[in-house]
């Protein structure tokens, strides 16, 4: 038989993906909070800082879903709903409640 090239490629899964998302979440426990504001404190942010320890938030944009992470801007607009508490006076959410809204999302 002969070598095929593509036998060694190998299909890398998505870090940013709401399945990862999710399985973080998993971890997390349900009634710890986090404060949305805050980026050391944001959900986004821990959860990116568990894949990349020199996460930031993306310099030069104006929304704060924008990110810094393994060498590229990051865009995670998709996930404001599951970050952002349900009423959105409040700043403080727990990772119980963002699980819920994570897994309401069809994959």
């Amino acid at each position: 038989m002969l070598y095929d090239p593509k036998w060694e490629q190998q299909t890398k899964a998505n870090p940013f993906s709401l399945e990862n998302l999710i399985a973080w979440l998993e971890k997390q426990p349900a009634d710890a909070e986090y404060e949305f504001c805050q980026w050391e404190n944001c959900l986004l942010a821990q959860w990116l800082l568990t894949i990349d320890p020199t996460s930031r938030p993306a310099r030069g944009r104006t929304s704060g879903f924008f990110y810094s992470a393994l060498g590229q801007t990051i865009d995670l607009t998709r996930f404001r709903h599951i970050a952002l508490p349900l009423d959105s006076y409040q700043r403080v959410g727990t990772f119980g409640a963002a699980l819920e809204r994570a897994r309401s999302i069809p994959l």
